[in-house]
């Protein structure tokens, strides 16, 4: 079993607007799983703009595989999360 520390020092940014000045923003929490520092975030805004949003988190994310693939994922993918937390 993974150990899973939730840290409650989250936070939210507006990263750009769309159309007529609809802000998207997006919420970070933070967690420690398997001894690795983790970020979630989610567009928590009425609209959202997904290209913008994932844009915005590769310029802060990490890189690996020797600067090819950028440590982020969504939901969907979650489990690449879990098996880098196991590594």
């Amino acid at each position: 079993m993974i150990e899973w520390i939730q840290d409650n020092s989250g936070f939210g940014r507006e990263i750009g607007k769309i159309g007529r000045g609809k802000p998207v923003f997006v919420s970070f929490s933070f967690y420690a799983i398997g001894g690795k520092y983790i970020c979630f975030y989610n567009a928590t805004s009425r609209f959202v703009d997904w290209t913008m949003v994932e844009d915005y988190i590769k310029k802060f994310a990490p890189k690996y595989d020797n600067g090819h693939r950028t440590a982020m994922t969504d939901a969907n993918n979650f489990h690449h999360c879990l098996h880098f937390c196991q590594e």
